[in-house]
């Protein structure tokens, strides 16, 4: 990392992959061209995530090669008077897999669910049967970790 006074430790890069709204999943394809989409992520320990539909080119991508780089963004404030950038990142690196559990899928769901909706939990069990066999979970198991922070003004007195 070139900029080493903005980095950070894994577990508040970890932190930032909990607060972010979205993650930027980036994938190769077979030729070598990047491919990347938002994912809505929850995570529990080194194990992060998401859900998607059973079939399509991110489903492709991950099955032909299932390393994976998540971006992950949980602030980015224009500081236009220091011509720079207050933000909060993490790259969380890994390989995907497909979960097939039952149990650890409904886990996930309900993770992701507690996450993003907490608020409707009560209906959770009556969306899952209606959904389960057409949604499709992958988990990504995290093998490193980097995160950089350029705090603001504010919040960084000394600058």
């Amino acid at each position: 990392m070139r900029r080493k006074e903005r980095e950070i430790s894994k577990e508040a890069a970890l932190q930032i992959a909990d607060a972010c709204l979205w993650a930027a999943l980036s994938m190769t394809e077979p030729d070598g061209t990047p491919y990347a989409v938002p994912v809505s992520i929850a995570r529990r320990e080194t194990t992060v995530y998401f859900h998607c539909a059973k079939n399509g080119k991110k489903t492709e991508l991950l099955q032909k090669n299932p390393s994976v780089c998540l971006t992950c963004v949980s602030q980015a404030v224009p500081v236009p008077e220091k011509y720079t950038m207050a933000y909060k990142s993490a790259l969380l690196f890994g390989k995907a897999s497909e979960v097939t559990n039952e149990a650890e899928k409904t886990e996930a769901l309900k993770l992701l669910v507690l996450r993003y909706a907490a608020e409707y939990l009560d209906r959770f069990e009556a969306i899952l049967s209606a959904s389960l066999e057409s949604t499709a979970v992958w988990k990504i198991e995290i093998s490193q970790i980097t995160g950089k922070s350029n705090p603001l003004p504010s919040e960084n007195p000394e600058k």
